[in-house]
């Protein structure tokens, strides 16, 4: 069953993504994500000051130029206005010579590279509180907003998002949604070994901590840990969470 709902949404993305550009793939974006994720380790800018001499600095890469000005932050690189990033061609420009520069790293530091990734994973795990993306967006999103919504860009800043309002909000949530996050979770896992439970739900069990731990690892691994990666998901835990909690808590039948 895992391995069906896998394929199913392999197949879908792939029918979407064509259905809206008439070219059938899956994911066009992955070196570019990889290649920000890599600089937050430091990897990028090893490999350029390594390739990128004086004697032949534009021809290596197309990086090579603005190699003191890639940050060691990921969204800072995707998403700030003016970062080299934007300058070069942002996702189509920069789509190959990130995929060189990410698979060269990854051959000349790859013990670095694994740790990198796998303390990644391990602190997505953890990370599952609500909150993050109601802080101010003004930092990446203002000179996006008045390009296209002008009239609109007053009333935003003034929203109680970009006033920094909605994080205690968020902060004082995280007091009941934490606890029964926790609960979920360890319900879930305890499900998959209970001979109590009927067999479709510790199959709905088993699916649910593999879409968890899958989605850590894609996300924080190859990506950056961040809470909102996990709480887009966490949430769909309660539908096994309960269902095992029910079964624990009713009378045994004798």
């Amino acid at each position: 069953m895992p391995l069906a709902c896998i394929a199913v949404a392999v197949a879908l993305t792939v029918l979407v993504n064509d259905a809206l550009t008439g070219k059938p793939f899956f994911n066009r974006t992955g070196w570019v994500l990889l290649f920000a994720r890599m600089a937050e380790g430091g990897f990028v800018q090893r490999v350029l000051d390594e390739n990128c001499s004086a004697e032949r600095e534009s021809d290596w890469s197309k990086l090579c130029p603005y190699r003191a000005e890639i940050p060691e932050n990921a969204e800072q690189w995707l998403w700030k206005k003016g970062t080299p990033f934007w300058r070069i061609g942002d996702w189509e420009g920069t789509r190959y010579a990130s995929r060189r520069i990410v698979l060269i790293a990854i051959a000349e530091y790859p013990l670095e590279a694994a740790e990198f990734a796998l303390r990644g994973f391990a602190e997505q795990l953890v990370k599952v509180e609500l909150g993050e993306g109601t802080e101010s967006q003004e930092w990446f999103l203002r000179w996006t907003v008045r390009a296209a919504f002008p009239e609109e860009l007053q009333p935003w800043r003034q929203a109680l998002q970009q006033q920094g309002k909605l994080i205690p909000i968020a902060q004082t949530v995280n007091y009941v949604h934490l606890p029964i996050v926790v609960m979920a979770i360890a319900l879930t896992l305890f499900g998959i070994f209970s001979p109590r439970l009927p067999r479709s739900l510790r199959a709905a069990c088993l699916t649910m901590i593999i879409a968890f731990v899958a989605n850590a690892f894609v996300c924080g691994a190859l990506s950056g840990p961040h809470d909102r990666y996990a709480v887009r998901l966490v949430w769909a835990m309660l539908g096994t969470g309960v269902p095992v909690a029910f079964f624990l808590i009713r009378p045994r039948r004798t």
